[in-house]
């Protein structure tokens, strides 16, 4: 089954995009030839550890213990298994931060991912439906994970390249979609990010209550900035095109 399923996976059929020209369409309109790869919205899993591999928090580690994410409490604070407050995310993460497939099932640190209609995991699937609610975009805005894995990618953003706004935003970018950002998106993320650099500046109890909840010490200066590129990193975690097999 291994050797099967991975001559599937690594063929050229199986990885070809769901992009199709003119020509392509009228010869094989119903893709019954295989003439373009299907589109459809990743798992669960998947939307969830593409998010922690952007970000740079994902552990590649094999083996080992199951993982147990934090959980959030009532003030926003990341909490262990024994209900203790732990604001060092990087320490408090570690296995935490495993592939989905380490993590205990059912947990509830994963609970928003019901809606991505990932199964309990305590009997067998034989067939996993895909839906597109509301639900999904605001669990993909608002989840604890979600949230770590933007600020984590704006760290990226900000460590990985020039201090220029639309240089840090091509960076990640191809990285994270695959593609290379047009001229009209680079401008509308730079747009976005002065934009609410000038909101932290203006509000800097906002700056500093994001850098709180998350956990990460920075200085006073860096805090704007980086709290506005978090902003910018979730609207790239949350595009159609990083949730979308295409």
């Amino acid at each position: 089954m291994k050797a099967i399923q991975r001559t599937i996976v690594t063929s050229a059929t199986y990885r070809q995009s769901s992009r199709v020209t003119p020509a392509l369409l009228e010869r094989d309109p119903e893709n019954v030839l295989l003439a373009r790869g299907p589109r459809f919205r990743l798992d669960a899993e998947t939307i969830r550890d593409v998010a922690l591999a952007a970000s740079g928090l994902l552990s590649d580690k094999i083996g080992g213990p199951s993982s147990f994410p934090p959980l959030p409490d009532a003030r926003g604070f990341a909490t262990n298994n024994n209900g203790k407050r732990d604001l060092d995310s990087e320490r408090g993460r570690g296995r935490a931060s495993a592939r989905t497939l380490h993590v205990l099932a059912p947990h509830r640190a994963l609970s928003a991912f019901v809606t991505f209609d990932a199964p309990s995991r305590e009997v067998t699937a034989v067939r996993r439906p895909r839906t597109n609610t509301p639900l999904q975009a605001l669990s993909a805005l608002n989840d604890p994970a979600f949230v770590d894995a933007a600020r984590g990618l704006a760290r990226r953003m900000a460590r990985e390249s020039s201090a220029d706004p639309a240089a840090r935003a091509a960076v990640r970018i191809p990285a994270l979609r695959g593609l290379t950002p047009a001229p009209a998106e680079l401008e509308l993320l730079v747009g976005g990010f002065l934009r609410e650099r000038d909101h932290f500046v203006t509000d800097r109890g906002a700056a500093r209550q994001d850098a709180r909840r998350r956990g990460t010490a920075h200085r006073e200066s860096e805090l704007p900035e980086l709290a506005a590129w978090t902003v910018v990193a979730s609207a790239l975690l949350n595009l159609d095109e990083t949730l979308t097999k295409e």
